[in-house]
């Protein structure tokens, strides 16, 4: 077999031009919206703002059926992370599985799915990748049965319940307010309220307090990174800098991103040993 990528300028299936029965096609989604179904969203990464508040084509999909009747062995090259920011809120679970019965409907016979393979997750990558493996092998499974399952093991019973609530708040946000590419800075996604802030950190604290097992403590409180980091990028609450402690707070976050085992907050960009705390984490690479 030979394997040739469909990718960014070489995405657009050919025309007069078929690929023979030992070439597989692998078509990437690195362009598009991750918090809406690839069927119905044509939104890309680096739009005009005229195109930004337009109602756009999904070329992704039109291409992937222009490439689907052509192509004996479709494969797709997936993406499920913020590659710029690797703890920042990504929550595109609700699209994991339209997106994949799309592939599957669609004469795709392989898909592989690029996370962040840096080191452990800050933002939910344990659960992001139960639910794929199990889409993997059934795109119909019952998955809010899995998500439950997994979420309940995980952090714990008790817990479970404040943690998806959290994952709740952010994907509605998300998917009401704007749309979500994998090369995001924390600037160019959804802001939160400080009403809602303080909701969130409630829920949290909830969770922290509801955890069954020191396990599960740890689980909650690494998977909490990824807010706390999203509140210092953007100097809320206690990262302000009208707060005294800010530089404080910043070497707390610091300390406990390195203790979880997280090693890379960009792609590519080990953190610094000592980096500068008047500065926010986007700076800490």
């Amino acid at each position: 077999m030979f394997d040739t990528f469909a990718y960014q300028y070489t995405r657009k299936p050919p025309v007069n031009v078929v690929p023979r029965q030992n070439v597989v096609v692998r078509l990437c989604s690195i362009e598009c919206c991750f918090c809406h179904p690839l069927a119905e969203c044509g939104h890309v990464r680096d739009e005009s703002v005229s195109e930004r508040f337009s109602d756009l084509e999904p070329a992704f999909a039109n291409d992937l059926l222009g490439w689907s009747a052509i192509s004996g062995k479709l494969y797709v090259w997936d993406y499920t992370t913020n590659y710029q920011l690797y703890l920042n809120p990504f929550p595109n679970f609700h699209v994991l599985q339209p997106n994949m019965q799309f592939f599957a409907e669609n004469n795709v016979k392989g898909v592989f799915e690029e996370g962040n393979a840096a080191s452990v997750s800050g933002e939910f990558g344990e659960l992001r990748a139960y639910l794929l493996a199990k889409l993997l092998w059934d795109p119909y499974c019952d998955v809010e049965h899995e998500m439950t399952e997994f979420l309940e093991a995980y952090y714990g019973s008790q817990a479970a319940p404040a943690v998806r609530e959290y994952i709740d708040i952010i994907t509605n946000k998300t998917v009401k307010t704007e749309h979500m590419f994998i090369f995001d800075w924390h600037d160019q996604g959804v802001y939160f309220t400080a009403r809602e802030r303080i909701h969130i950190d409630a829920l949290w604290d909830k969770a922290e307090a509801a955890a069954g097992t020191p396990q599960q403590l740890a689980n909650i409180q690494r998977s909490r990174l990824s807010f706390r980091q999203y509140k210092s990028n953007m100097l809320l609450d206690e990262f302000s800098p009208l707060n005294p402690y800010r530089v404080s707070e910043n070497k707390k976050l610091y300390a406990d991103i390195v203790a979880a085992g997280i090693t890379e907050i960009h792609i590519s960009h080990p953190i610094l040993e000592n980096p500068n705390f008047w500065l926010t984490p986007v700076n800490w690479s």
